[in-house]
């Protein structure tokens, strides 16, 4: 049975996972969408824009889970 309890907690963590990667991306997009129009406003209103160029990355969730790893025992520091 705890074979079981173990597959569950698993699945649980795949959700809480997937929802921090979803709310993280979409934070991304956002920040991206709101540079994007500092920068056009830039190039209408003022004739030069400040702003080269923006990248941005979503890590893998392997990386959050190593990082997890290393700095505690257990996964609540995904939270």
């Amino acid at each position: 049975m705890d074979h079981a309890f173990d597959i569950k907690e698993l699945k649980a963590l795949k959700v809480e996972l997937t929802r921090f990667m979803m709310a993280y991306k979409f934070a991304l997009d956002e920040m991206n969408t709101k540079i994007n129009i500092l920068k056009d406003e830039f190039n209408y209103i003022h004739e030069y824009n400040p702003i080269e160029h923006v990248t941005s990355r979503l890590k893998s969730p392997e990386a959050y889970i190593k990082r997890c790893t290393e700095k505690a025992t257990n996964f609540h520091c995904l939270r």
